[in-house]
């Protein structure tokens, strides 16, 4: 079993990437949602809630296709606050996303967006994996199931914690891991344990599939995370049609349909 599942952001002026693209994160959210169709692959895009600000017409559009989720993405992915804000909060608050009264503000300016397109959410990912267990709670009396919130290679399959169905990110991150757009070789230092920093698009697809294979032959689930900002500014979507050929070989499944195995 897989999840396959993506990042989606409006655009603002801290996000490196866009500058590499002329097409909008939800444009090319679009694209990938029909690549992973043309394969059998549903797909779970957690998106910003100022997406729909700026382009309504096109989410509607993502959010009618029958092989996408849409989850929550924080509203505005903090972009209003300082990096020195952000690490005191961190260091007061346990987590970049602040106090209480903040995240319970910004989960509920979220969920409404989403109303506007008629879609309610019910599968959320913090942006830049803020979270902690005030958010938690938060996002289950608000009506969230899922949570796909932490990267965890161990963690095989989802689990229950704080009322909401947890889908750890148990294989490479592309992000973290890619040689792409601003992230090239001398850039500075990129990844981490889980997610080695520096890859071709070849290396990073062999590996990746190698996880997905090794977990599902564990009979676990394998959580995949590849951004269609990401996976288009590497190489145009060619590298992720590749994994998506790979990955139609497994039943996929929504965020919101995430089973507990007894």
């Amino acid at each position: 079993m897989i999840y396959l599942t993506g990042d989606v952001h409006h655009a603002y002026r801290r996000n490196l990437e866009q500058r590499y693209s002329d097409k909008s994160e939800v444009q090319l959210a679009l694209e990938y949602a029909v690549i992973a169709e043309k394969h059998g692959l549903k797909a779970t895009l957690f998106c910003t809630g100022k997406t729909v600000e700026q382009e309504p017409d096109k989410m509607r559009e993502l959010a009618s296709r029958a092989n996408v989720e849409l989850g929550g993405h924080t509203y505005s992915a903090f972009e209003s606050i300082p990096k020195e804000v952000k690490y005191l909060l961190g260091k007061i608050w346990g987590c970049s996303y602040g106090p209480r009264f903040i995240q319970e503000r910004d989960i509920s300016k979220t969920i409404s967006a989403m109303k506007k397109i008629d879609v309610d959410i019910s599968s959320w990912r913090t942006h830049a994996f803020s979270s902690n267990n005030v958010t938690q709670t938060l996002l289950a009396d608000k009506g969230i199931m899922v949570l796909s919130d932490y990267i965890n290679r161990k963690q095989t399959k989802p689990y229950k914690k704080n009322n909401l169905i947890h889908l750890p990110i148990n294989t490479i991150v592309d992000h973290d891991s890619l040689l792409h757009a601003h992230v090239t070789e001398g850039s500075g230092p990129v990844g981490s344990q889980n997610n080695p920093g520096g890859l071709s698009a070849g290396e990073y697809l062999n590996i990746l599939c190698a996880q997905v294979k090794e977990i599902n032959e564990q009979k676990g689930d394998a959580v995949i995370l590849c951004h269609p900002m990401c996976m288009h500014t590497l190489d145009g979507f060619d590298t992720f049609r590749l994994l998506c050929d790979y990955l139609s070989q497994y039943d996929s499944l929504f965020a919101r349909e995430a089973i507990i195995h007894g």
